[in-house]
């Protein structure tokens, strides 16, 4: 167990601090969210419910979710970026149908056949690290973000990275900056055309998205390949009445996969790598773990469940980090949650940056401890205390393959590189709709040899 000032980057303020949200999502939520079930914010217009109780929040996502829906704030922060088809921002029997779609990519049997492309990008991305002087750190995001970058395209499109990189990393920042200010004027009822700070990034950075993923469908239209991928299950789907997707349609849900799919991986494998460099320790177990496991060979799929530990380490990075720190819903209807009476219209909040680290829930929620997620200890941690990738109907559909990926990345690197942090250097998780890191996370890097010797050589 790691306990380090670090992993406490601020203090929570006594209320709710609506200027501290606008620059950081997370340092506005109330002390209150760490110690108590639920949390009443009185507002001008309605009332906000602030709920960090597993009970309850098993309750609305699942036993009564079809009385407490996606919030309309939450539609407006996404849809002018991942656009009106997207099977994030639909809902209903639309919502149904693309799900059903998109299911295929994401079962176990697919999951499986991805994990060379996981360890082959990881490979690649990393191979330089080997002519790295021990003093120069790397940003490590950064290199995370290549990696899942280049994932998104090899497993989900079928086919290497076609745009640029860095151009669409600005594009999905612009769009996410802009996030509390289209939230803010969304909770204070204000047309969607009014003029905010970022407005016009926003429309450019869609712009940019759209021409780029255009042309990719574009070209599969005009050269149909016979690929199981993302791409060909959309351009091919056809719902109960024969209506097939339009390409606005396609174009909207492959940004959707390729911003969203590659924004998760890439933060929890930064934060994970980071909480390694400081847990030397834990470090060194999951070096243990993968040679003992898979040696100095390429990871192969049947790897992947005996690699106990090192998924520990990502799953307890990502309660620490959630890469989404807060989960949006609304009352349709008049309702109790609880005994507690909610009128239609209200909005219903998950910080589950908050519910991660409460007191109430978690024993050192601020420690890292990879060994909470051990077997023995989980069985004793409440279902819907964890919401990484939220609960219920609309749990995020690429769990696992995110998962997986990051469990095959984290081996793939930790087996090949020592990791240490800068001295002097604390990482600000900043959020405005992911919970990215400030200033990028330098980490300083060493080989271990043999294995990246032979990765220099790969």
């Amino acid at each position: 167990m790691l306990n380090d000032p670090d992993l406490i980057p601020f203090d929570p303020p006594a209320r709710l601090h609506l200027a501290a949200m606008r620059r950081n999502l997370i340092e506005g939520f109330p002390r209150s969210t760490y110690e108590t079930a639920v949390t009443r914010i009185w507002g001008p217009f309605d009332d906000t419910w602030m709920v960090c109780d597993p009970d309850l929040i098993r309750e609305m996502l699942v036993d009564k979710a079809d009385q407490v829906g996606r919030s309309t704030v939450t539609d407006k922060i996404f849809a002018p970026f991942l656009g009106g088809g997207s099977l994030f921002v639909n809902s209903g029997s639309v919502w149904q149908w693309k799900r059903r779609v998109v299911n295929p990519m994401f079962r176990p049997e697919s999951l499986m056949a991805f994990v060379p492309i996981f360890a082959a990008q990881a490979t690649e991305h990393i191979r330089d690290w080997h002519d790295q002087p021990p003093d120069e750190p790397i940003d490590v995001a950064r290199a995370m973000r290549q990696i899942a970058f280049g994932i998104v395209f090899d497993a989900l499109m079928g086919g290497p990275v076609t745009v640029d990189v860095e151009a669409y990393e600005k594009a999905i920042t612009d769009a996410f900056d802009a996030a509390p200010w289209e939230a803010l004027l969304a909770l204070l009822w204000m047309p969607s055309w009014v003029p905010f700070p970022g407005r016009r990034r926003v429309l450019r950075a869609r712009d940019y998205a759209y021409e780029q993923v255009s042309r990719i469908v574009a070209e599969r239209r005009a050269a149909p390949a016979a690929r199981g991928d993302l791409l060909n299950l959309l351009m091919d789907a056809r719902d109960s009445e024969g209506r097939e997707m339009s390409d606005l349609e396609v174009v909207d849900n492959l940004i959707t996969f390729i911003s969203t799919g590659y924004e998760v991986s890439a933060l929890a494998l930064a934060w994970s790598l980071w909480l390694l460099a400081k847990d030397q320790k834990s470090q060194q177990r999951v070096v243990d773990e993968v040679r003992g496991i898979v040696g100095e060979r390429p990871i192969e799929p049947s790897d992947v469940e005996h690699l106990v530990f090192t998924e520990q380490v990502a799953l307890e990075a990502i309660r620490l980090y959630p890469p989404a720190p807060l989960l949006l819903r609304q009352a349709k209807v008049d309702m109790k949650l609880g005994t507690y009476p909610v009128k239609a219209g209200t909005h219903i909040h998950i910080p589950i940056y908050s519910l991660h680290r409460s007191v109430r829930l978690w024993e050192n929620p601020n420690a890292f401890d990879p060994d909470r997620f051990g077997r023995d200890r989980t069985k004793k941690h409440q279902r819907y205390a964890y919401l990484p990738f939220g609960a219920g109907p609309r749990v995020c559909i690429g769990a696992s393959f995110a998962m997986t990926e990051i469990v095959v990345i984290l081996a793939t690197v930790i087996r090949a590189f020592h990791l240490a942090p800068v001295p002097g250097h604390k990482p600000k998780p900043i959020a405005r709709i992911s919970l990215r890191v400030q200033g990028g996370m330098p980490l300083l890097v060493a080989p271990r040899t043999p294995v990246a010797d032979r990765l220099k050589a790969f």
